[in-house]
């Protein structure tokens, strides 16, 4: 059964990864993909990108060990994957965007 280190830095990269999903799309009306998908697409990016900064070197201390079993939950830590889980929400949701712009579904 999963801890409560582990379940509240996924519950936070998930919530402000929708917040940079649906402030990308308020702020960007043109690129919006729905509210709902924008705050769906905001969420796996806010997960993806975290999980991308937990790996990476140098960069890991930023999210404190939000992979490992063993992580503390600390204000640090909750700040970390709260701003990694809300610029890989608006980045994702603008890759979505970008790709649909591609595919030649733009609706201005």
């Amino acid at each position: 059964m999963a801890s409560l280190e582990t379940i509240v830095p996924l519950v936070v990269e998930a919530v402000c990864g929708a917040t940079g999903g649906l402030a990308f799309g308020h702020w960007v009306n043109s690129a919006s993909l729905g509210r709902g998908i924008n705050a769906l697409a905001g969420a796996v990016g806010g997960l993806l990108l975290t999980w991308l900064v937990a790996r990476t070197p140098w960069v890991d201390r930023l999210v404190g060990g939000a992979a490992a079993s063993d992580a503390a939950l600390t204000p640090s830590l909750v700040i970390g994957v709260g701003v990694a889980g809300l610029l890989g929400g608006a980045l994702f949701t603008l890759a979505l965007a970008l790709l649909r712009k591609s595919a030649g579904t733009w609706d201005v």
